[in-house]
């Protein structure tokens, strides 16, 4: 279960957000190795998001490696010459309204379920969970999984 986003101690990037995900991996920018510095309103987005993951993460009962959870429109990246910039328009989203730029989207991977087939599956089996989970889920063929806690408009297995 994720903590209360005021008790996190946001500059720590091995701090557990939850009992299995950490600061670091919902702040990197990985492209630009740096790591955004979020409002209070993105760490209460990814504490939410936190305690989807862990669900995923049980219901697998291994570990997921994250790929990408922040892509802020200006990152908050002092002292570096990213800061301000948009990181989700320099990984190539056209969207300025990407669940990622509110910290309410993660890209992963489970840990040992690696490549497109296996994410085939690992889709498959997350699905039944998307209307208890109260998320949504990129329906694409890719090596990643994309779960974010957006409102439905559609559909909760959506194609981006």
């Amino acid at each position: 279960m994720a903590k209360d986003w005021k008790q996190i101690n946001w500059s720590d990037l091995n701090e557990n957000i939850s009992d299995h995900f950490k600061v670091g991996e919902a702040l990197l920018l990985p492209s630009w190795r740096v790591y955004h510095i979020p409002s209070d309103k993105e760490k209460e987005e990814i504490v939410k998001t936190a305690d989807v993951m862990e669900k995923i993460r049980a219901l697998f009962g291994t570990g997921i490696s994250i790929h990408c959870w922040m892509r802020p429109l200006q990152a908050n990246a002092p002292e570096t010459q990213y800061h301000n910039q948009n990181y989700n328009a320099f990984v190539g989203s056209k969207s300025t309204m990407s669940a990622h730029i509110f910290g309410r989207a993660v890209d992963f991977h489970v840990n040992g379920k690696q490549g497109a087939d296996q994410c085939v599956q690992v889709r498959q089996t997350i699905l039944p969970h998307l209307e208890e989970w109260n998320i949504r889920m990129e329906d694409i063929a890719g090596a990643w999984i994309h779960i974010d806690t957006y409102p439905v408009k559609s559909s909760r297995f959506f194609k981006p």
